[in-house]
């Protein structure tokens, strides 16, 4: 369902029950330091290196790795790093039907495969959308709202955590506009997302104030989802776009900035490059899948295409260029 198979068929080696720790500059090439747990226990440390390094770890996972290896080992790196995080807007709500009559029946509560084939398909999750986006309007008011359905391991705690029951209630997620100034650090040896005003964004008012209306409409009473009040299901940022060193940590195709003092703001490391939502500058508003697959896909092609690289991409069995020389 992804590009890993289509990889796999072309020869790409996988690696699981391996993390990456940190990565750091040797000469020309990188040295990226990670931990094997082979048997799920005991760890065994490791290095391997690549002239070409793409770190797709996830928002967290890239920033984390980008941080551990400036602050604990020395790699030159924008000070823009781990600034920059977004919430995509991101509010978890959920309406409960459980007092109206005639009852409202909404399968969202998932069913594994334990539990067999249910007698009312759940479906996928989402399946529906509400677009609020409208035209002249500024950009906080600009909000989608989504249904989801839950897996069935989850079931039974979040029944309880809400007291509820899930198939006469709707989970709604919003997708909004938030102002994208959080902060992702490292501390100690672990990172956490920091942005103490999170919660009073003005995009999450106008979220809720959609779901309050979406309730009303079948008679429901609306809520915050519990337990927390600071949800998101696509964070961004982190390693986000920009010009140069001063303003991002990448440039427009994900490679990355070199922070040394004395090199141009622009500079970047060789071979080093980001893709995921880390390198998303703002919040969306919307599902970023196809925004983030468009910039990785991009940015995959440039490098492919760049003349200090195609020798590492050409295909095998391809016959050799010829010299410019030779060529007609």
């Amino acid at each position: 369902m992804n590009y890993l198979p289509l990889a796999w068929s072309h020869g790409a080696e996988m690696y699981t029950q391996v993390e990456v720790e940190h990565v750091e500059r040797v000469g020309d090439v990188y040295r990226v330091h990670f931990l094997q747990r082979p048997d799920g226990g005991h760890e065994e440390r490791a290095w391997v290196d690549t002239r070409v390094l793409i770190l797709s770890a996830g928002t967290l996972g890239s920033t984390e790795i980008l941080l551990r290896s400036r602050q604990k080992h020395g790699l030159p790196l924008s000070d823009r790093l781990g600034r920059g995080f977004s919430g995509n807007g991101n509010y978890l709500g959920f309406v409960d039907y459980q007092y109206v009559d005639p009852p409202v029946i909404t399968n969202t509560a998932g069913v594994g495969i334990v539990l067999g084939p249910p007698t009312v398909p759940v479906g996928t999750s989402i399946q529906g959308a509400i677009d609020f986006r409208l035209e002249g309007q500024s950009l906080v008011r600009h909000v989608v709202l989504e249904d989801l359905a839950h897996p069935s391991a989850h079931v039974g705690g979040l029944s309880l955590l809400l007291l509820a029951d899930l198939n006469r209630g709707m989970t709604l997620l919003g997708c909004g506009h938030d102002s994208a100034s959080g902060e992702i650090r490292l501390e100690g040896d672990n990172i956490a997302v920091r942005w103490p005003d999170y919660e009073r964004q003005a995009s999450h008012a106008e979220v809720i104030q959609h779901m309050r209306e979406y309730a009303t409409a079948q008679g429901g009473r609306f809520r915050p989802f519990a337990p927390a009040r600071n949800y998101t299901a696509h964070p961004l940022g982190g390693c986000r776009m920009g010009l140069t060193a001063q303003d991002g940590v990448v440039d427009d195709r994900g490679r990355v900035f070199d922070g040394s003092p004395r090199v141009p703001a622009g500079q970047v490391h060789p071979g080093l490059y980001v893709m995921d939502g880390a390198i998303v500058p703002t919040a969306l508003g919307n599902n970023p899948l196809l925004t983030i697959t468009a910039l990785a896909e991009r940015a995959a092609e440039l490098i492919v295409r760049d003349p200090a690289l195609t020798a590492l991409f050409s295909p095998l069995d391809s016959p050799a260029v010829p010299d410019a020389q030779q060529s007609p």
